[in-house]
C-alpha cells in the first residue's frame, strides 16, 4: 500500500511540475519577447556611427520639447559627398565623427540628433547666442583633429518662441528651409 501511495504521489507531483511548465514557458517567451523589443527599440533610435540619437528618436521624443524655451538647429555639413567621393567614405565617416564629437561639448547629447548621413538637429534650450558663439569658436580653433581644418557646414536655426509655430517638427521644417537658404 506504502508503494502505491508513493507511486501515486510521485505522480502526481511530476504532473504538477509539468502543468507549471506549461504554464510558464509562454510567460517566460513574454518576459523574454519583452527585453528583446526594449533593446530592439534602444538600437533601432541610436546611430551607431555618432553615438547619438537618429531619426527615430527625433520622432518620438520631438513632442516633449517646450515650445516656448526650445531653439532649434538644423545642421549639415558642406560638401561631404564631394569627401567620399574624392577621398573615402572613411574619411567622410571621421569627418562626420568629429563634428559630432564637437556637438557633444556644446550641448548635452540627448538633445542633439543625427537624422541623415549629414544632417544634426539640436533642439538647444538656453541661451541661442551664446550657444552659436561656442559653435563658432569650437570650429574656428578646431586644435583637436586637422580633419575639420578646411571643412564647412550650414544651418538654420529658429528660436520657436519667436515664431507663430505650433510644432517642435514644423519648427524643424523652417530650420531645414532656412538651413539650405543659407547654402545657397
Amino acid at each position: 500500500y506504502n508503494v502505491d501511495y508513493l507511486l501515486i504521489e510521485n505522480h502526481k507531483n511530476q504532473r504538477r511540475v509539468i502543468e507549471i511548465i506549461i504554464i510558464m514557458m509562454p510567460l517566460s517567451w513574454l518576459y523574454i519577447f519583452s527585453i528583446l523589443k526594449i533593446k530592439s527599440d534602444l538600437l533601432a533610435s541610436y546611430d551607431f556611427l555618432t553615438k547619438l540619437s537618429n531619426r527615430r528618436a527625433f520622432d518620438k521624443r520631438k513632442d516633449s520639447y517646450d515650445i516656448d524655451t526650445t531653439t532649434a538647429i538644423y545642421i549639415d555639413l558642406d560638401n561631404l559627398k564631394k569627401i567620399n567621393d574624392t577621398i573615402n567614405h572613411k574619411e567622410g565617416d571621421k569627418l562626420i565623427i568629429a563634428f559630432a564629437e564637437r556637438l557633444k561639448e556644446l550641448c548635452p547629447k540627448k538633445h542633439i540628433y543625427r537624422v541623415g548621413g549629414d544632417e544634426f538637429i539640436i533642439l538647444y534650450k538656453g541661451n541661442i547666442e551664446t550657444f552659436l558663439t561656442k559653435l563658432e569658436k569650437v570650429f574656428l580653433n578646431d586644435e583637436k583633429e586637422l580633419v575639420l581644418n578646411d571643412f564647412s557646414f550650414s544651418a538654420g536655426v529658429v528660436e520657436m518662441r519667436l515664431l507663430d509655430v505650433f510644432s517642435v517638427e514644423e519648427a524643424v521644417n523652417i530650420t531645414d528651409y532656412t538651413m539650405y537658404e543659407a547654402k545657397s
